[in-house]
């Protein structure tokens, strides 16, 4: 009797799935137990009287990142990392140590920490310290950390200006070093 090749691989497939169809079969069935749940008592809380928590939404939403590193948010703020840090981000709360540089449009620079007699700058974030665009561009910074930050006038010190220095409706701009952050 001559067998063809299609036929004996027809016949081989059939065995080999009869054969794990009984490999299979002989496995020992897993074992369950019935478990009896008793109902909560009737005076117990439901769930839908617990309040929910409210959704977490970070304080500044980013809208946009660009090819040459700006990050921009929500608020018009805009920041880019010079030099990443490292450890604990800072965040709402955080006593930091900074030095810092700010200048106009026009390049004119109105304040330095590293100027002669100066020292390093501490405040803590979101305790009305600082003008709103420290506050927001400092979050997610690291010690060690290097950002630049071009803050809307609406961020800074809007239609008022400071002095002589700052002019109504600048946008603002810092170069801050992140020297220490800590809750």
């Amino acid at each position: 009797m001559r067998v063809e090749v299609p036929e004996l691989m027809r016949i081989l497939i059939t065995a080999l799935l009869l054969a794990l169809l009984i490999a299979g079969c002989a496995r020992n069935a897993e074992q369950t137990k019935a478990v009896e749940v008793a109902n909560p008592p009737d005076n117990a809380p439901s769930i839908a009287t617990v309040p929910a928590p409210p959704p977490v939404t970070p304080p500044s939403a980013v809208k946009s990142v660009g090819k040459d590193g700006w990050v921009t948010l929500q608020s018009g703020l805009q920041y880019k990392d010079k030099k990443a840090g490292e450890g604990a981000e800072v965040a709402s709360g955080t006593r930091v140590t900074v030095q810092y540089k700010g200048w106009l449009d026009n390049g004119k620079v109105f304040d330095s920490s590293r100027r002669p007699g100066r020292e390093p700058f501490q405040f803590t974030v979101d305790n009305n310290e600082v003008i709103k665009g420290w506050d927001e561009g400092l979050k997610g910074m690291k010690p060690g950390g290097i950002r630049e930050l071009s803050i809307p006038s609406a961020l800074g010190y809007g239609d008022e200006g400071q002095g002589d220095a700052i002019p109504p409706n600048a946008t603002l701009h810092f170069e801050i070093e992140l020297l220490s952050a800590a809750k």
